[in-house]
């Protein structure tokens, strides 16, 4: 009887530490909001860490203001301003390409049959695929992300956030797990602004060439 008690007792502990792991592995980063509100962003990548040599994928997770609405990328025929995303990375980290969640057709029929465009509301993801070179040393690496959309209601304004994502990089061997799978399950479906789905892109690594680094002017809104 004591014996069963105690491993009734073990199990529920078991279960306990479990749960807060999960927990604690999944806690999202703080939101950064953009300087006029209408959107905030966070990114993380989907392990707890990466092992030097190794590919990891980021998922960066855009909250729109209610009632307002942001642009694909690319927009579609209409008028708007596309959504862009600029990654400043350090040394022995590359990513690919920005892609794109699916976006949704968004009709403005009272500016004519032909100015529908590709939009979000609500949220947005984008995401990339980075690799970690062989030589990076253990340790947490900062990439700085840059946001930059055109918020539209009944009138439009700029919005643009800075915020960033912390690469967890581990020595060869030591334990991780995955993280963050709900906002990686759109990835697939995801698309670069050209057009080509993660599995197109050509390179042995996800990235061939270092991300951009510039920082993306301040675009006036216009429609």
């Amino acid at each position: 009887m004591v014996r069963k008690a105690l491993s009734i007792v073990l199990t529920l502990a078991a279960i306990v530490l479990l749960t807060g792991r999960t927990t604690a592995q999944d806690k999202l980063p703080e939101r950064a909001w953009g300087e006029n509100n209408k959107v905030g962003a966070l990114a993380v990548t989907d392990s707890t860490v990466v092992h030097p040599g190794e590919s990891f994928r980021l998922a960066v997770d855009v909250e729109i203001e209610a009632g307002w609405h942001i642009y694909g990328n690319p927009t579609g025929p209409g008028t708007g301003k596309a959504t862009e995303l600029s990654v400043a990375a350090p040394k022995g980290i590359r990513f690919s390409p920005v892609l794109y969640s699916k976006p949704f057709k968004y009709e403005q029929p009272d500016l004519g049959p032909d100015e529908w465009v590709w939009a979000y509301e609500g949220h947005a993801r984008l995401f990339l695929e980075g690799h970690v070179a062989a030589d990076v040393a253990p340790g947490d690496h900062e990439v700085k992300l840059t946001l930059d959309v055109l918020a539209c209601t009944d009138s439009c304004v700029p919005d643009f956030v800075e915020f960033k994502a912390i690469i967890r990089v581990a020595a060869a061997g030591s334990a991780k797990q995955p993280a963050f799978a709900k906002l990686f399950q759109e990835f697939d479906q995801a698309r670069t602004a050209g057009g080509k789905a993660a599995s197109e892109l050509q390179a042995g690594d996800p990235a061939t060439e270092p991300a951009p680094a510039v920082t993306p002017p301040r675009s006036p809104a216009h429609g």
